[in-house]
């Protein structure tokens, strides 16, 4: 893999398909699954992740329950927005209080936001990070972020990479498209509905990015409206500057961002919770852990010292 400056971690993408693959084998019998399973599957994901990428910096983004319903997604939507999402099990929670727990004694830099939602703050390190940059996920709601020079996305359920130069090979518009292709078809996960007969991926959709600017006008004033609508809902960035939360969200990330300059691992502490978990896998092979700590302590060594140069 290339060099990269930047590694980021969508925590809260990786963390829900641990979740589902240890209720599916809870579900079934397995005799591998376990209550805290779903904790050690999306560890031992970052950790691929953070071996796999090399880099000099790297971020992981969540979100919490606690700030959800009050950001301007939910308002602009009477709170329809998700709505046809199932209630997630209050273990869900638990368990995911864990995983951050641990992800920070890895000495990965933990980012949350205020009243937005992880993929909002993936956009805000994304623009304000050294690049190149690269954004671990599953989610293509964050393909947008591909518009910058410098990023590019590790989609971890096509285990593949994705840029400018072959996004029209996994999505059927390129990056500058893609908030307004869902904006007018719509996000059926998200309870976004688009317009209709212009659903994702239908022929008219597709006749319809043929030719954007002229296809436009033949929409109603009560489609355009809709669009308009749903482009705020969709975009990543339009949080961070709509006038509701541009004076908190922002200075709320930074501070943690600033908060974590010096953040390092604690390998005493992680491998302690990792006993208490019952972890066994990762207790009886620290060494294949260490090597996450000690390229930290390294990085760390060479920053100091460079700081001393004259």
């Amino acid at each position: 893999m290339k060099n990269i400056s930047t590694v980021i971690i969508d925590g809260n993408h990786l963390f829900y398909k641990a979740f589902e693959v240890n209720e599916a084998k809870i579900r079934s019998n397995d005799p591998s699954a376990s209550d805290l399973g779903a904790v050690y599957i999306a560890l031992t994901s970052i950790r691929k992740r953070l071996l796999q990428c090399k880099a000099d910096e790297a971020y992981i983004t969540w979100d919490k329950p606690v700030f959800r319903g009050t950001h301007y997604r939910f308002k602009l939507t009477n709170n329809t927005y998700k709505l046809n999402r199932k209630p997630k099990p209050e273990k869900f929670y638990s368990l995911l209080d864990k995983t951050i727990e641990l992800t920070k004694c890895l000495g990965v830099k933990t980012i949350l936001p205020y009243r937005l939602e992880a993929d909002d703050v993936v956009a805000y390190l994304t623009a304000v990070c050294n690049k190149p940059c690269l954004i671990y996920t599953g989610d293509n709601d964050l393909l947008q972020l591909l518009v910058q020079d410098g990023v590019s996305i590790f989609n971890i359920n096509k285990d593949a990479i994705i840029d400018k130069t072959n996004i029209l090979s996994y999505y059927p518009v390129d990056a500058s498209n893609i908030v307004r292709y869902k904006a007018i078809a719509g996000d059926t996960s998200d309870n976004i509905i688009g317009i209709k007969g212009y659903g994702d991926k239908t022929k008219a959709i597709q006749k319809l990015f043929c030719n954007y600017d002229e296809g436009i006008k033949k929409f109603t004033p009560e489609q355009i409206d809709k669009i308009r609508l749903n482009q705020k809902l969709v975009s990543l960035g339009y949080g961070l500057i709509c006038e509701e939360h541009k004076e908190t969200e922002i200075p709320f990330i930074r501070k943690q961002i600033e908060e974590q300059k010096n953040h390092i691992s604690d390998y005493d502490r992680f491998f302690e919770l990792a006993a208490e978990y019952g972890f066994d896998a990762i207790t009886r092979n620290k060494s294949s852990w260490r090597c996450i700590f000690e390229r930290e302590r390294t990085n760390n060594i060479l920053t100091e010292m460079f700081k001393q140069l004259p």
